[in-house]
């Protein structure tokens, strides 16, 4: 086999080689992953294996209506989707893909941030221009914050412990103290 490009990237591998090529691609964590594949040449002859990546996807969990943003909660294993149309946020427990909460904000959620500091997970209500806080222990609201008109993204900075909310119709971005 004579090898023309070989790429190693953090969760992709690419290889292109001369004529037909057979490979076979262990994970080197766990040989249950191994990937065989089998390329076929291209006009060019050369084979194209593509991009290889470690999983697949093994299913679709249904949550709310136009899910627009996801946070992962690392402290409890647990993913939180802003439910656009349905005013809510769908808590899945990652472990066995099943939501396991279903909790109700302002309205039109569209983004979501997590500050590991508090385990808090801050909400932004597009049509309410108000940021929900839930408390990821209890995953209850525990505060409302409003902010501009039309916040549509949300950040945390963990440096100094503070939310940032970009307002699409004001041109502006609160910062919130979450201290």
């Amino acid at each position: 086999m004579e090898l023309e490009k070989m790429e190693l990237e953090k969760d992709s591998l690419e290889i292109v080689a001369k004529n037909q090529v057979n490979f076979s691609i262990t994970n080197a964590s766990s040989s249950a992953q191994a990937i065989s594949l089998f390329g076929m040449p291209n006009t060019n002859g050369l084979s194209t294996l593509g991009q290889i990546l470690p999983s697949v996807v093994g299913g679709t969990i249904t949550v709310g209506d136009l899910p627009n943003g996801l946070a992962y909660n690392s402290l409890n294993n647990t993913m939180y989707v802003a439910n656009g149309l349905d005013d809510n946020v769908s808590v899945i427990n990652c472990a066995t893909n099943l939501v396991i909460a279903t909790i109700t904000v302002g309205n039109q959620p569209n983004l979501i941030a997590y500050n590991s500091l508090n385990n808090t997970m801050y909400v932004a209500n597009g049509s309410d221009d108000n940021v929900s806080v839930i408390n990821c222990a209890t995953n209850l609201v525990v505060a409302t914050i409003t902010v501009g008109n039309s916040p549509t993204g949300v950040a945390y900075n963990s440096l100094h412990n503070t939310m940032y909310v970009a307002n699409s119709l004001d041109d502006n971005v609160s910062v919130i103290n979450c201290s």
